[in-house]
This record gives structure tokens, C-alpha cells and sequence, in this order.
């Protein structure tokens, strides 16, 4: 079901969550733009850990993906996704206190 109706009064934002968000044509319903950006080497190897895929298979699906840069040319704000989850939260925090300030 949807969130937003169940929520009281209007959301300050809304998160379209959609790793092929440019890909697929959804980026035009959006205000804002944020990618999480992870060099290549680090997007494999958590891929290849998270899928249990080989190094060609996920290299593959990489290659099929938007080019790197054409992603983030195209992103309003970014969030570097190369550390550990708390760098992660911490980035996704600020960014929440941005989206919500008038």
C-alpha cells in the first residue's frame, strides 16, 4: 500500500528509491536527484558479496548500468557510499535536515 496516504497532513518530501531511476525515466518526476556514489571496484565486490554472483556477472549488470559520471552529472546532491554505515547515516542525516529546512 502506499505510505503517504496514511500520513497526516502533507510530507515535507518524498523518497523515490530506485537504483535505476535515470534508466527507467523517473528521474523527470523529480525535484531532486541523490545518488549514492561508490567507486566501481567497491560497487562489485558488495554486489558480489550481497548476490553471491561472480566478478563477470556483476561486471555485466555494471556495464548495462548508466556510466558513473553521466549519474552523477545528472544528481542534485550525492552522498558518498564508501565508508561504513554510520558515514552513510550521518551524510543521509544532513541531508534530511536540508530537505526540511524552509
Amino acid at each position: 500500500g502506499c505510505v503517504m496516504g496514511r500520513l497526516r497532513g502533507t510530507p515535507p518530501y518524498c523518497a523515490l528509491v530506485n537504483p535505476l531511476l535515470m534508466e527507467s525515466g523517473q528521474a523527470r518526476w523529480c525535484d531532486e536527484i541523490v545518488v549514492g556514489d561508490v567507486s566501481e571496484d567497491v560497487q562489485i565486490s558488495r554486489t558480489m558479496a550481497r548476490d553471491d554472483n561472480s566478478r563477470s556477472q556483476v561486471e555485466a549488470i555494471v556495464a548495462a548500468q548508466l556510466k558513473r559520471s553521466d549519474r552523477l552529472a545528472q544528481a542534485s546532491r550525492t552522498l558518498t557510499n564508501d565508508g561504513d554505515l554510520i558515514h552513510l547515516y550521518r551524510q543521509v542525516d544532513a541531508l534530511h535536515q536540508e530537505l526540511l529546512a524552509p
